[in-house]
């Protein structure tokens, strides 16, 4: 969705514009997390690209509005854990993305995915890092656990094309 889209959609009070606009509002007014948080949750898994525009636009952080939330966060998570993150291009700009896994292969697998796309795919790259539990502000799980984590940019590429690209093949014919 670019950003005309995004705005029209705001103004249809779509869910893709209208929810993620309802959780700032709640965020903003001082509502209790428990009113927001469930609401929250949702539109960061479905619609997490108007929800990170719309708080950049309010000048909201979206780690400080995804720690109000209050999320409850695994107690089995160990206190040091390495996490990955898919996406294309530059690996110091990738490190800057919210959403990782705890899933190397997942990771692997999306970023072969992103290679597959188009006929001329930007390049994929998977980073790796180590957080801390303390440092986890949201944890989804499902099919492709996602964390997202208060820390400064950091990641290291982890494999290489054929590796993703190998994984995504596994993942597709149900071997991972």
């Amino acid at each position: 969705m670019n950003r005309q889209q995004r705005r029209a959609a705001e103004r249809r009070g779509s869910k893709t514009g209208a929810a993620p606009l309802r959780c700032l509002d709640l965020y903003l007014s001082g509502a209790p997390a428990e009113q927001w948080r469930d609401l929250l949750r949702v539109v960061w898994v479905q619609h997490d690209g108007p929800l990170i525009a719309a708080a950049a636009r309010r000048g909201v952080s979206v780690i400080a509005l995804l720690r109000a939330a209050e999320f409850a966060i695994p107690a089995d998570l160990p206190e040091e854990f390495p996490v990955w993150r898919a996406s294309w291009g530059d690996p110091a700009e990738a490190a800057k993305g919210f959403s990782w896994t705890p899933d190397r292969w997942a990771a692997f697998a999306l970023a072969g995915d992103y290679s597959f796309r188009t006929p001329n795919p930007p390049r994929p790259i998977v980073v790796h890092r180590l957080i801390r539990r303390d440092q986890v502000v949201f944890y989804n799980e499902g099919v492709r656990d996602e964390i997202v984590f208060d820390a400064p940019p950091a990641g290291e590429v982890d494999g290489t094309e054929e590796d993703w690209r190998e994984a995504t093949v596994a993942v597709r014919m149900g071997m991972l």
